[in-house]
């Protein structure tokens, strides 16, 4: 699996262009003409996976990886978003423990129907989780997440026009975040 060391990415009303960078030196550049079923913030979800040294990440591989790569995706875009909630709605970390459980227990069962059981998925998740990565890379998607909450409620979220670089050599960092990682982590992982 091939680790991302910087993204070029943008979305112009579901057409998507992601450059990648790896780390190992080589690009990619990816296009999409249709408009995904899902909304702007997953892809980044995906790239913030990606930039983890031991995550699958990559949507477009083969069958399994591609499986386990949506699960991580759709477990870190819960983790990011539920994370302003303690601040704004005044959510406690157990609240939304339930909730990511809750939502990773339908995505494995009932919509993705993964054939490998969703405790191990979640352990391989937390077991590889690397807080100082997403960290870093939390306001891109934070950016687009409340470009998405702030559409109007009649209108498509993916019908938008942004585009972001991230970088593995930016520097950022989020105590604050950092707690809520390491507690998500410890309480998701019991």
């Amino acid at each position: 699996m091939k680790r991302i060391s910087k993204v070029n990415w943008s979305w112009d009303y579901g057409k998507v262009r992601s450059e990648l960078t790896y780390t190992n030196g080589e690009t990619e550049v990816r296009t999409n003409e249709e408009k995904p079923p899902t909304y702007p913030s997953h892809d980044i979800a995906h790239f913030i996976c990606g930039f983890h040294k031991e995550y699958e990440w990559d949507y477009q591989g083969e069958y399994l990886s591609s499986k386990v790569a949506e699960y991580n995706a759709v477990f870190m875009e819960n983790l990011l978003f539920f994370y302003p909630k303690i601040k704004d709605k005044g959510w406690t970390t157990n609240m939304i423990a339930y909730s990511i459980e809750k939502h990773l227990h339908w995505f494995v069962v009932d919509h993705y129907k993964m054939e490998i059981p969703g405790q191990t998925l979640k352990e391989w998740f937390l077991k590889r989780l690397e807080p100082s990565v997403i960290i870093q890379h939390y306001p891109s998607f934070h950016q687009i997440q409340m470009m998405e909450e702030e559409t109007p409620e009649d209108d498509d979220v993916r019908d938008m026009k942004v585009s972001l670089t991230m970088d593995e050599s930016l520097d950022h960092e989020d105590q604050e975040l950092y707690d809520y990682l390491v507690e998500m982590r410890d309480i998701l992982g019991d």
